[in-house]
């Protein structure tokens, strides 16, 4: 702003110290005056354009950069509570009595049973959708939500994880149908 005031004072003092040297009779009107005055003005406004300009897309880039970094604060935030919940439900699922006999003893439809009524409870009170049971070589014993699709080998980043390390492992991974799904692995022993 402080340009453009600066460029049309300096277009106006130029015009007169023209018009002052010329002759009244051959000052016209259209090129002593309106022409400078307007080339002036042009130039003031495309330089109060780009100034503007700077101003917005610094604003605009200030504004992304801020939106970002509470997006990924409260992602990181939602994703930890998820991993909570997952982890309390894992805890009590390894410390119940009825599993465990069911798992040691190969019993499948005792297995379901119970895996399906804790899943039931898991979907009403957090949301959740999947109960799975792994074997040592990553095949699946039982899937409580669907328990005829079973024997598959999984391959997935936090089963991987938790077979290395021996301990738990969660992450976000990509699911069947492309949709990020957080998934929690404990190792049972």
């Amino acid at each position: 702003a402080f340009v453009v005031v600066l460029l049309v004072a300096g277009g106006a003092l130029a015009v007169g110290r023209r018009n002052r040297r010329v002759r009244p009779e051959t000052l016209k009107f259209t090129r002593a005056i309106v022409v400078p005055t307007a080339l002036a003005m042009l130039v003031g406004l495309m330089f109060l354009g780009l100034y503007q300009y700077r101003q917005i897309a610094q604003s605009a880039r200030r504004d992304m950069v801020r939106t970002t970094e509470q997006v990924e604060r409260r992602w990181r935030h939602d994703v930890v509570s998820q991993v909570q919940i997952l982890k309390a439900q894992v805890d009590m699922m390894a410390g119940d009595p009825a599993l465990l006999t069911a798992w040691r003893d190969g019993n499948i439809p005792a297995l379901t049973a119970v895996a399906q009524q804790a899943l039931q409870r898991m979907t009403r009170e957090y949301g959740i959708t999947h109960f799975n049971l792994m074997g040592s070589d990553r095949t699946c014993v039982l899937r409580a939500q669907q328990p005829d699709q079973r024997g598959d080998v999984i391959n997935r980043f936090t089963l991987r994880m938790a077979e290395l390390t021996g301990a738990d492992a969660w992450g976000v991974e990509m699911g069947l149908r492309s949709a990020f799904t957080l998934r929690y692995v404990r190792p049972w022993k």
